[in-house]
């Protein structure tokens, strides 16, 4: 869950990119690489359990080749949002996800991952 700001930027337009979905707003600014969505995308459902999110989350050879998005309850500007983030196979991210989880809460997309090399660069 912890990506230099480029990375994040590959990311969020490889996950807009995969959801197709002309809706969707993005409340950041320009350029800014942590993406807030007024609502949650379609399809996307909670993650209730600790357990569940550890089932979701890709294996890869390379942990951090491939990532879940997830979406994390959070305020922007006074309304209520959704952070974009994404939890790689690391122990740290993983651990950090795991936090956010117990802390705030978690939703994601089914069966959905970027690949590095396939979705982004």
């Amino acid at each position: 869950m912890i990506y230099t700001n480029q990375r994040r930027r590959e990311l969020n337009k490889a996950l807009f990119s995969k959801l197709q979905n002309p809706l969707i707003t993005a409340l950041a600014e320009e350029g800014d690489s942590h993406i807030f969505l007024e609502h949650l995308p379609k399809d996307a459902e909670e993650i209730p359990t600790d357990d569940c999110l550890m089932r979701n989350v890709p294996r890869g050879v390379l942990p951090w080749n491939q990532v879940m998005p997830v979406f994390i309850p959070a305020m922007y500007n006074g309304k209520k949002a959704y952070l974009v983030n994404y939890v790689n196979n690391s122990q740290k991210s993983i651990q950090t996800a795991l936090e956010k989880l117990n802390n705030c809460g978690m939703y994601y997309i089914p069966g959905m991952t970027l690949e590095k090399g396939v979705d982004y660069e």
